[in-house]
């Protein structure tokens, strides 16, 4: 089950741990041209806020595939590729 929360900024945010909707989420950020920012805690714990283990499993395998064709970096590098962007004019 995935849960959506909005916050004051109007961003979409889930909770799950299902793989599965998680790269649904990844294929539809893709096709919208859009960013995903995912987030977790605790990885391994089975509560509310955890990160499953497995999941974080997959989706490693899957973004690290080239074929998938996902950027994953941190924040600071997305900050300055956005700078550097900005700084061309794209």
């Amino acid at each position: 089950m995935v849960e959506s929360l909005d916050d004051t900024f109007h961003l979409e945010t889930y909770m799950s741990q299902d793989f599965n909707t998680i790269r649904r989420l990844i294929e539809r950020t893709k096709r919208s041209e859009t960013w995903l920012v995912l987030a977790g805690h605790s990885i391994g714990d089975s509560t509310r806020w955890g990160t499953d283990l497995g999941m974080l499993r997959e989706l490693l395998a899957y973004v690290q595939e080239p074929d998938n064709g996902v950027w994953i970096a941190p924040v600071s590098e997305v900050a300055s590729f956005i700078a550097n962007e900005q700084a061309i004019g794209k």
